[in-house]
């Protein structure tokens, strides 16, 4: 959750800089959308996961 708050509070309004003066049209927003949910919120709540002996084992900053 604490990754979630930092995206909100940091990412998003940088991503969104400026956008009162966008003439937002549904290709943007679509483009917007995908953007989050893409790159930002997949890293945020999909683990990540690696091949190991033939099995999916999630992956730690500890273990190489």
């Amino acid at each position: 959750m604490a990754k979630y708050k930092l995206y909100c509070s940091v990412i998003r309004p940088v991503v969104t800089y400026a956008c009162e003066t966008w003439s937002l049209k549904e290709t943007i927003i679509n483009r917007l959308t995908v953007f989050e949910k893409k790159n930002i919120l997949r890293g945020i709540f999909v683990p990540k996961t690696k091949m190991v002996f033939g099995e999916y084992k999630p992956t730690r900053n500890w273990i190489k």
